[in-house]
């Protein structure tokens, strides 16, 4: 699984906001090698007034997975990202920054349960 949180200073319409997540969506399952219903993506623009400015714009990707991803699927995580966004700009410089957070079962909970109980069952 990949939760992708996107706080950015830049505005989207809302058709470039869905295809926005889409796309940052499909870089996430690519880099990560996961089918494609195991990911989220959130997208947060963030009013004028509410940013430090940036020329160009910024974007900070935080990334929530499951520990033990090998460091090269970080690395495509990050080169595939930062491609989405160029792709996706068209060549506007935009200040991107991404953070991958790894979180183990024991610091994770859905519906209820902490993931690591859900595990043990299986």
């Amino acid at each position: 699984m990949a939760t992708v949180i996107v706080s950015t200073s830049l505005q989207f319409t809302e058709e470039e906001s869905r295809e926005f997540v889409k796309v940052i969506g499909d870089a996430a399952v690519k880099a990560f090698r996961l089918p494609e219903t195991l990911r989220d993506v959130y997208l947060y623009p963030i009013p004028e007034c509410c940013n430090t400015p940036h020329e160009g714009g910024q974007i900070t990707f935080f990334i929530y997975t499951a520990p033990g991803k090998p460091v090269e699927y970080k690395r495509d995580m990050v080169q595939g990202i930062q491609k989405t966004v160029d792709d996706f700009f068209k060549g506007r410089k935009v200040n991107t920054v991404v953070i991958i957070k790894e979180h183990p079962d024991e610091n994770v909970g859905a519906g209820g349960v902490l993931r690591l109980d859900a595990n043990a069952g299986k």
